[in-house]
């Protein structure tokens, strides 16, 4: 989140400055918020084992 939150600082600074070259960070930044997402959101959705998928060991 915090190199999301820097793309985005980056981005804005260079709307700001008239340095449109700096816009070219905005990929990165959509890449980094998607991975954070991804980050906060896979342990929500794990999927546990079901009771079929355990061994027998009887």
């Amino acid at each position: 989140m915090i190199f999301f939150a820097l793309g985005a600082v980056v981005h804005v600074a260079g709307g700001v400055t008239d340095h449109w070259s700096w816009g070219r960070v905005l990929p990165a930044v959509f890449v980094l918020a998607q991975i954070a997402l991804a980050v906060e959101v896979a342990p929500r959705t794990a999927r546990t084992p079901s009771p079929r998928a355990t061994p027998n060991t009887s």
